[in-house]
């Protein structure tokens, strides 16, 4: 009798520490997310495509490795969890999703807001919550885009980035009706404004080459602006 009653005490004491090791043996980061597209007070014009893209970056001081960690998130625009089966995240790498695309066919302009949440896991503890929420305001254009002294136009399909993708140089075509000051900038994917180039006094068809030779590898997100209208268009570095 007390022989059973003892093993029964270590089948209990081994649950305990079993769970206890469980929790303790959890791998211990700090995960910062981020929304990196579309840029905070974007204006998307009618009919335009907008990418939602998040970064998770691993603040350390662990590493998650492939086939044993996942990142579970979701965003209030589309709110289905996402997630990656495996992933291999060394402390101050990041890791970048796309979540979904919205296409704009707003009626009249409307400005919205988009978050995108990072969610728990059970085979690490995230030791700080507070940067695992990322939101962004951006505005939608309505269908017509009026120029400052009344002019109508649109470059849903006159502004062109070709080739696409591109390496060391890329082209730039669109067409303005009337005079307008014209700025180009190309922003990485964690927001940062890689080039910039101001042109006086545009107007009719324009084509711009850009010099893309000191930008690496990846997705970028080119800006048109002409007056005080905006117009953005991605583009792949190879």
């Amino acid at each position: 009798m007390k022989t059973n009653y003892l093993s029964y005490l270590l089948i209990i004491i081994f649950m305990f520490l079993g769970t206890r090791t469980l929790v303790f043996g959890q791998k211990n980061v700090d995960l910062k997310l981020s929304i990196i597209s579309p840029l905070n007070g974007a204006i998307i014009p009618f009919g335009d495509t907008a990418q939602v893209i998040i970064s998770i970056k691993n603040l350390g001081p662990d590493t998650l490795t492939m086939n044993s960690d996942s990142l579970f998130y979701t965003t209030s625009i589309f709110p289905t969890v996402y997630s990656s089966a495996s992933v291999n995240l060394a402390p101050f790498d990041s890791v970048t999703y796309m979540a979904l695309y919205t296409i704009n066919n707003a009626e009249e302009d409307a400005t919205k807001s988009a978050c995108a949440y990072l969610l728990p896991s059970s085979s690490y503890l995230d030791s700080n919550q507070t940067n695992d929420t990322s939101c962004v305001s951006f505005t939608l254009k309505a269908q017509e885009n009026t120029g400052i002294d009344g002019t109508q136009f649109s470059l849903n399909e006159d502004f062109l980035i070709y080739p696409n993708p591109a390496k060391q140089k890329v082209n730039l075509s669109f067409n303005i009706p009337q005079k307008e000051l014209v700025t180009i900038s190309v922003y990485d994917f964690l927001g940062r404004k890689v080039l910039n180039q101001h042109y006086n006094m545009l107007s009719g068809n324009q084509t711009k080459v850009l010099d893309i030779s000191e930008c690496h590898p990846g997705q970028y997100l080119v800006e048109l602006q002409i007056g005080n209208k905006y117009w953005s268009r991605k583009c792949t570095v190879y």
